[in-house]
C-alpha cells in the first residue's frame, strides 16, 4: 500500500475516534470529496465545510450535496486574508495545485495559472465549535491555521494536516514555524501514527526530523490535555456517552429518594 493511501486510512480512524454525531468537520482541500462521505456517516448531525478552488472540482461537490442540509461547499482557497489569488493549476496531477509553484513529481506537468478567492476559515464559520480540521493545500497550511486562530484557539479542533519539503518551503515556511503557532494555541505535534497509538508528541528536533529527511508528509496535532483526563482511544463519542449515562443515574437516585417512603 502506498504511502498516501495510508495517510487516508490514518485520517478516516482519527476521524472515527474524534468526531460524535452532533460534530462539525471541515475539509480544507475537499478535492473529490472522500472525507466529506466519512464525515457525514461518522456525525450525521453535524455542521460539516468542505473547500474547494478548482472550478471543476468545487461544480462537482456543490452537486454531490446540494440537497444536504448539513455540508456546505466553498469554492474558495483557505488563507490568512480575504480577496482574490493567482492559483496554479496542475492539469496532470490537480491534486498538486497550490496558490503558489512547489516541486513536482512531473517536473513538466501541464499547468495554467487561475484566479480563484481566498477567504479566512474564522470569517466563513463563525464561532462553529468544530470538533476535527483536516488541512491538505499543498504547503499553504500555515496560512490556513493563521486563518483559522480564533477556530483553534476556542474549539482546539483534531487537526490533520499535510506538510512537506518541496511545498510548504515554497511559502518560506518550515517546521518550526507551524510548531510554534501550534504550541501557541496549546497543541502537540505527532505523526499520525503515533496520534493513534496515543504516544507523546514530537519535539522540535524531531519534527524538523521528520520534515527534512523526509520521514512524513502529514502529521496531526491535538489539546495538550492529560491522556489521564481523556484517553485518546476512548473518542469522544464513548465519553459523551458515559457522561450521559452517568448524569442520568444521578438523576434516578435522586428521584428515588425523594419519592421513597421515610423511615
Amino acid at each position: 500500500m502506498d504511502l498516501e493511501s495510508i495517510y487516508d486510512q490514518q485520517t478516516v480512524e482519527l476521524m472515527r475516534r474524534t468526531l460524535a454525531r452532533h460534530d462539525s468537520f471541515v475539509d480544507v482541500g475537499c478535492h473529490e470529496g472522500r472525507f466529506m462521505e466519512e464525515a457525514l456517516a461518522i456525525a450525521p448531525r453535524g455542521r460539516h465545510f468542505g473547500f474547494e478552488p478548482l472550478p471543476d472540482y468545487a461544480s462537482k461537490l456543490r452537486k454531490r450535496y446540494a440537497g444536504h442540509p448539513k455540508v456546505t461547499i466553498c469554492e474558495a482557497a483557505l488563507s490568512d486574508v480575504e480577496g482574490q489569488a493567482k492559483f496554479v493549476y496542475n492539469r496532470d496531477i490537480p491534486s498538486h495545485s497550490g496558490l503558489r509553484e512547489r516541486t513536482y513529481p512531473l517536473p513538466d506537468a501541464r499547468r495554467e495559472t487561475i484566479t480563484v478567492r481566498t477567504l479566512r476559515l474564522d470569517d466563513v464559520i463563525g464561532h462553529l465549535a468544530v470538533a476535527m480540521l483536516k488541512i491538505d493545500v499543498e504547503g499553504a497550511e500555515l496560512l490556513v491555521m493563521r486563518g483559522a486562530t480564533r477556530t483553534i484557539a476556542e474549539h482546539k479542533p483534531v487537526i490533520v494536516f499535510e506538510f512537506g519539503l518541496g511545498a510548504a518551503d515554497h511559502y518560506g515556511h518550515g517546521p518550526r514555524d507551524v510548531f510554534a503557532f501550534l504550541a501557541d494555541h496549546g497543541m502537540g505535534v505527532f505523526t499520525l501514527d503515533a496520534m493513534l497509538a496515543n504516544q507523546a508528541p514530537l519535539t522540535l528536533p524531531e519534527f524538523e526530523t521528520q520534515y527534512f529527511t523526509p520521514k512524513n508528509y502529514y502529521f496531526g496535532a491535538r489539546s495538550h490535555t492529560p491522556r489521564q483526563a481523556t484517553p485518546w482511544g476512548v473518542g469522544r463519542a464513548s465519553l459523551r456517552g458515559r457522561a450521559a449515562a452517568l448524569i442520568k443515574l444521578v438523576a434516578s437516585r435522586t428521584f428515588l429518594r425523594r419519592v421513597a417512603p421515610s423511615r
